[in-house]
């Protein structure tokens, strides 16, 4: 079968030598695009595959540029630090310029859904693919519920529904929420982000950005972050037992929803006023958030405690650009929701970087190659030198069906006080270099002993797959090559034989559902080796062969065939 790829245009650092007419012949058995002075056309977004990667960026934020295109590498392309499709979303955040309304003296055991009827239907808050549009500030040592702010797409349209509701009070008619009158009065996001982060010392809010100021007070110890370990483990111990706490009784779900908050007003972008450890204390109040949520979700019905609830935290945790991937794919375990756990491909649940993450909408083909090239990277790589960053638990068994290789890269304990800023460009450094010389590695094998794979069909389209090699006639082209079958999905690796049950069915205390990859060394350990898997027997397909289980998208493996999937 043949695919037709769309024709792409070289990078500028190449000069001449692509785009000359007197380009060396393509093999003519390839049948992948050719480099000519076309645009390179924007990648569309792979739905359903990756959490959190689909969503309307905010004009605030910088977009993207394109990841490499799936067909034609250059080993100048290849390298290039703004190609390779790893980074750091946190560097292109910005503050943001939504419009904010102040809610005052409003009940404790007010919800979200009551803020946003008492809005109107005509009040353009923020919609749930962009973020959270209610906060409501509570206490985080007594889970007492404070003011609400809500947050609107233009400042524009925050005045259009204050006028509103200030033209009912102003005809006699005070607003209402349940049994209160409440005040009503514009903000700002300077005034939001102060009551949400008030133990904050010597930090001054200018258009939503952190300004720290000199320490005067000699008895003060000045800036020490944006939360406190007290006000995080406040939010763990209202979740976990939120009968200590009277205001946590009343609403069981105000703890949850400040993390939810938390994370989408944290200031990620200021990325040189906090460390990889307030990352990771944020990231183990989630996960613990997560596991205390589902327990209660399955054992008792609570109001507020619902699987909507569970959703929404989960979907913060997405957005939150300092979590990495295999930190997000070990949210999606403990939440114990199958939809969620399939949505994370191999690229994601063995993901080795600790402040990197996947660039947005890259094909997945492309994720696969660099993948594969970082593999090769990691054979040749020394990491004995390196004290910042190690390669963790190298030899656990699942590691082999790694498409990164044994590669597994996290912070020491003595290192967790590195700026963000200083941690992802040093990673980006090491990144770097395992491209490099993953590909120098790969120029030396013989691509013909590199088979071509067939992909998942819903991990790629048509012109992701070539079945080009480079000849010597094409000194400056290199055609991707696709890993060998033991990096990649086949019949025996246990990346797609999912589980129906485990003994560890609460909790998680193992770290990872067996076959579904690793999570994240932080919160959980590593086991010595993997349980076993369980596999029912399913009526047998077609051609009279027996396939696996059918996994969580409703298709099942064939087995005795190559991997392909069955409707």
């Amino acid at each position: 079968m043949k695919f037709t790829v769309p024709q792409h245009q070289p990078p500028a650092s190449l000069g001449q030598n692509l785009a000359s007419p007197t380009i060396p012949p393509m093999n003519p058995h390839y049948r992948g695009g050719q480099v000519t002075q076309a645009p390179i056309p924007s990648f569309p977004a792979m739905h359903g595959m990756m959490p959190g990667r689909q969503m309307n960026i905010p004009v605030t934020q910088q977009i993207l540029p394109p990841a490499l295109p799936p067909n034609v590498v250059t080993p100048e392309r290849v390298v290039d630090p703004n190609m390779i499709p790893i980074t750091s979303l946190a560097q292109y955040r910005g503050p943001p310029q939504w419009g904010v309304i102040k809610v005052s003296n409003i009940p404790y055991n007010v919800t979200k859904p009551e803020i946003t009827q008492f809005m109107g239907r005509g009040a353009h808050i923020l919609t749930p693919d962009i973020g959270n549009a209610v906060h409501i500030i509570m206490e985080r040592s007594t889970a007492k519920t404070m003011e609400c702010y809500v947050e609107f797409l233009t400042v524009a349209d925050a005045l259009a529904t204050f006028s509103r509701l200030n033209h009912f009070q102003e005809g006699g008619r005070y607003p209402r929420i349940g049994n209160r009158h409440v005040i009503i009065e514009m903000s700002s996001q300077d005034a939001l982000l102060k009551d949400m982060f008030p133990r904050a010392k010597c930090v001054i809010w200018e258009s939503g950005l952190p300004r720290v100021t000199p320490n005067t007070d000699s008895y003060s110890t000045g800036f020490q972050g944006f939360l406190t370990s007290e006000e995080l483990l406040g939010v763990i111990r209202h979740a976990e037992n939120p009968h200590r706490s009277p205001f946590a009784t009343k609403s069981p779900q105000r703890t949850y929803e400040c993390t939810i908050s938390t994370l989408d007003k944290f200031p990620w972008y200021a990325t040189a006023l906090y460390t990889v450890q307030d990352r990771n204390v944020i990231f183990k109040s989630v996960n613990r958030q997560v596991t205390a949520l589902v327990g209660k979700i399955r054992k008792t019905k609570t109001v507020g405690l619902d699987q909507k609830l569970l959703k929404d935290l989960l979907q913060a945790a997405y957005r939150c650009p300092a979590f990495n991937d295999r930190q997000k794919f070990t949210l999606a375990l403990n939440s114990q929701d199958q939809n969620e756990i399939s949505k994370f491909p191999d690229v994601a649940r063995y993901w080795p970087f600790d402040t990197l993450v996947m660039r947005p909408n890259t094909p997945m083909t492309v994720l696969l190659h660099y993948a594969y090239l970082i593999s090769k990277g990691a054979d040749v790589v020394d990491f004995g030198n390196e004290e910042d960053l190690v390669n963790r638990n190298r030899d656990h068994p699942l590691l082999e069906h790694s498409p990164y290789g044994r590669l597994l890269l996290e912070w020491e304990a003595d290192k967790l006080n590195y700026k963000w800023k200083d941690a992802f460009n040093h990673e980006m450094d090491i990144a770097t270099r395992l491209v490099t010389e993953g590909f120098h590695t790969s120029m030396t094998e013989t691509p013909h002993n590199q088979p071509l794979v067939a992909v998942r069909p819903d991990m790629a389209t048509p012109n992701s797959i070539s079945t080009a090699t480079p000849t010597p006639t094409q000194p400056n082209h290199f055609i991707a090559s696709h890993p060998p079958s033991s990096h990649y999905y086949h019949s025996e690796s246990p990346e797609l034989h999912y589980p129906v049950g485990h003994r560890n069915t609460y909790g998680l205390p193992a770290g990872f559902f067996n076959g579904y990859g690793i999570a994240y060394n932080y919160c959980h350990p590593m086991m010595a080796s993997p349980g076993p898997l369980i596999h029912p027997p399913v009526p047998s397909g077609p051609f009279g062969l027996t396939h696996q289980q059918p996994l969580l998208n409703g298709r099942g493996l064939v087995q005795g065939l190559p991997p392909a999937y069955m409707g």
